[in-house]
Order: C-alpha cells, then sequence, then structure tokens
C-alpha cells in the first residue's frame, strides 16, 4: 500500500495529539523501562534502563517470581505464588487477574505465545492455558507431574519443560496434547534445572545447578545432548541466559563473589568473564544486547556493557528480593 508523504504524517499526528490535549489526555513519547519483580516486597519496580534509579514500584500480589514483556499486548504477564497478572507497563497497574487452584511450585515457569494470543504456567500435573486478553482459562495439557520452566519451541506449537519431580525434559505437542519426556541424566534426579532457548530455535540450553553443577546444549526437535561442560570449578551457577549473539551466559555466586561467564554456543567453551568479584543469581537478557544481572541474597541490580565487559551501573534495592526482570522499550506512543 502506498504510504502518507512524511508531513501528513506528522500533521496527522499534531492533530491527533490536540486532541487528545483538549481531552485531558498526555501524550508524547514513553521511556525505556526496565520492570523487576520484588519477591519479598510483592510488587514491582520500574528503573530506569539508562541509570539504574528507580521510579516508581507498585504492588501486584503475593511473591510475584516471573516478568514477560508483550510488544503484541501491551502487557506484563507476572507470575505469582497463586496465579499470574496481567500489568499495564505504562502504570504498573493490575488489568487482569487469574488465580490458580493451588499453590504453584517455585520453579514454575511461564511463557507468552503472542501468534495465538496465550499465556502458559506450569502447575502440578500439567501446563494451564490462559487468554493473554483477559487471562481466562482455557484447556490446557495434563502432562507430567510438576512441570516448571517452560519454553515455548519456535514452531510456536511445541513446548518444552523440565518435570520437577521426576527431572525429566519433556516436548509437548500443543495441537495434540501428547508429549515425548526424556531423562537425559540420572545425576539431574532432585537438583534444580534451568532452561533457556537458543536464538535461532535449534537448541535449548539446560543448567543443572545442584551437586555436579553442568551445563548442557540439546539439540531440538530431537532433545539430543551435543555439548556439555562441566561447571564444578568456581562459586556454584545460578542462572542462564542466552544473547541475541548466541553466546551463553552464567552467573555465578557463593554470597561473595562469582560473576558471568560466556560461553561458545556450540561447544560451550569459555569465551568471556564478566565481574567476577561480584555474586550474582538471575539474568535478564535483551535484542540489543543489554544484560542485567539480579542478586536476590544482597538486593542488587545490575547493568552490564557486554562490548566493554564493565558494569554499566548498579543499583541497591534492599530489602527488596529482586528475581526477575523484563525490558519494556519507549517510543511514541498515542492515546
Amino acid at each position: 500500500p502506498a504510504t502518507l508523504p512524511w508531513y501528513f504524517s506528522w500533521a496527522l499526528a499534531l492533530a491527533a495529539a490536540l486532541i487528545a490535549a483538549r481531552a485531558g489526555v498526555a501524550v508524547g513519547p514513553a521511556p525505556d523501562r526496565l520492570v523487576v519483580a520484588d519477591r519479598w516486597g510483592g510488587q514491582l519496580l520500574e528503573l530506569d534502563p539508562h541509570t539504574g534509579e528507580v521510579r516508581r514500584q507498585a504492588a501486584v500480589g503475593e511473591a510475584p517470581a516471573l516478568v514477560r514483556y508483550s510488544p503484541r499486548f501491551g502487557r506484563l504477564f507476572v507470575r505469582l505464588s497463586r496465579g499470574v497478572v496481567a500489568v499495564d507497563p505504562r502504570t504498573l497497574a493490575v488489568v487482569a487477574r487469574w488465580n490458580a487452584p493451588y499453590p504453584l511450585r517455585e520453579q514454575a515457569g511461564l511463557a507468552v505465545d503472542e501468534a495465538a494470543g496465550r499465556v502458559y504456567v506450569a502447575a502440578a500435573g500439567g501446563v494451564f492455558a490462559l487468554d493473554a486478553g483477559t487471562l481466562g482459562q482455557i484447556p490446557g495439557v495434563r502432562l507430567g507431574s510438576a512441570p516448571g520452566p517452560l519454553i515455548l519451541g519456535p514452531d510456536r506449537r511445541t513446548l518444552y519443560t523440565v518435570d520437577q519431580v521426576d527431572f525429566t525434559l519433556w516436548a509437548i505437542d500443543l495441537a495434540s496434547g501428547r508429549g515425548d519426556a526424556r531423562l537425559l541424566d540420572r545425576a539431574d534426579v532432585g537438583q534444580r534445572l534451568v532452561l533457556a532457548p537458543g536464538p535461532d530455535g535449534s537448541r535449548l540450553y539446560l543448567l543443572r545447578t545442584g551437586a555436579a553443577p553442568l551445563l548442557r546444549v540439546v539439540a531440538l526437535p530431537g532433545l539430543q545432548v551435543t555439548a556439555a561442560r562441566d561447571l564444578s570449578s568456581g562459586p556454584l551457577p545460578q542462572g542462564l541466559a542466552v544473547l541475541p549473539d548466541g553466546r551463553v551466559a552464567v552467573s555465578r555466586g557463593d554470597g561473595r563473589a562469582g560473576g558471568i561467564e560466556l560461553y561458545d554456543p556450540l561447544t560451550l567453551a569459555t569465551v568471556a568473564q564478566l565481574d567476577p568479584a561480584a555474586d550474582q543469581h538471575a539474568l535478564a537478557a535483551e535484542r540489543d544486547g543489554t544484560l542485567v544481572a539480579l542478586n536476590w541474597l544482597h538486593g542488587t541490580v545490575t547493568r552490564y556493557d557486554l562490548a566493554a565487559g564493565t558494569r554499566r551501573w548498579q543499583t541497591t534495592l534492599a530489602p527488596a528480593q529482586p528475581v526477575d526482570a523484563a525490558f519494556v522499550p519507549g517510543g511514541w506512543r498515542l492515546p
């Protein structure tokens, strides 16, 4: 379709802004935001992603553990201890809520399928499916004992998870509800397992953080391990994230030190180490290459400059307990 000349586009935008202003509605560019889940305080904290300054905070419910941003729906989806809430990122107001019939496990995952308009949340006995617009419950998948982290496959038809009781890796076909389970290693039993998707959809990464910590590359869709890296040397691995360029980031922490290690996406060879004197836990990576680390013990949030390999800023939120974060890009918005 033909596009309007730039001066007509600006004229239309100006007219809309004037109409909104006369109606008493605020218009203008929305700033970038870093939204942090504070598990201890039951709230979301909005930080300036460029400086780390706390702009505002808002209560959302008991023990928020995961936060995901959906550009399509313009919503933050937050997994609580007993449900999920949808939050307006401009105001941090809760706009929809789903209450789980029973408490969710600590490792219960949350995944957003923007194409299908669904939010998936792991629970005992299967995966609940929610309408992304209303959080109304729709038929889900009843498989496994206690699904944990959730990864939506690149085909948008497969959901990957790790069962928290039998520690098998599941590939669930969302159309049929059938699943394929595989125990990759008996040493996984009883340990905390973390999943992260690769950037091109051909693999995912599985981190075992307990005894004999191990990082593995798992090929999709066959669930075959193609590389593994022993991480038992050094402080305990805590969090996992994959950068847009494919490098795999693992945070380490023993209460005093640890830092972040970056690995080659195929061989898992070490390619860089960030801030080894800092204790770090959870990680959040964004498409622009931003990497943020959260320490729930000391209440700190740190943003790193990956090009320089240094900190950009660090903010202490204590007594808050930051456990997860999501980036919300800004830009000009009309009502």
